[in-house]
């Protein structure tokens, strides 16, 4: 009978909008065997995705070794997930000769920031009871503004974006 070697110091799992992402630690002893969602094992030596149910969870099993002489890492994984809340209505933005002026409908009360994004990177956070911003800083151009919704546990996707055009200074 073979020791059961040590669970591995860190298996990083990395959630994203459409699935799950296992890394196995740098200093495995041996190659991660997962049993999950396939008829059969796969040999975790790299990166693996996973996909993510609508909703509900996804239990895996992992393990140390091969196929044939996997030593179990102890009961299953879970990993459950709920779907997102949906993302923010769109905001309000338009240049008033000064600033792009940005304004948002308030949310709802476990919301416990608000992302604004410029051209689908983000510009500034502020708090729920912030209704508006003002971005003297856009240069001239067309710009995408867009919300997210951020609460303790999620973040949601960025609501549909409004096109706002600053034009370039009056020549002198």
């Amino acid at each position: 009978m073979r020791p059961t070697p040590a669970p591995p110091a860190a298996l990083q799992v990395l959630g994203t909008s459409t699935g799950w992402l296992l890394r196995p630690p740098e200093d495995a002893p041996a190659p991660l065997l997962v049993h999950g969602p396939w008829p059969v094992p796969y040999l975790l030596t790299g990166p693996l995705a996973l996909p993510r149910p609508r909703q509900g969870a996804l239990r895996i099993r992992l393990a140390y070794g091969t196929a044939d002489g996997a030593a179990p890492l102890g009961p299953p994984l879970v990993l459950s997930w709920r779907a997102p809340p949906p993302p923010p209505p769109p905001p309000l933005a338009f240049f008033d000769g000064a600033a792009v002026q940005i304004s948002w409908l308030p949310p709802p009360a476990n919301v416990t920031a608000i992302r604004v994004l410029r051209d689908g990177a983000p510009w500034r956070t502020l708090g729920p009871a912030d209704g508006t911003a003002a971005d003297p800083d856009a240069p001239p151009g067309a710009h995408r503004y867009a919300l997210q919704h951020e609460t303790a546990r999620t973040l949601t996707d960025p609501s549909a974006e409004t096109l706002v055009t600053v034009p370039p200074p009056p020549a002198r």
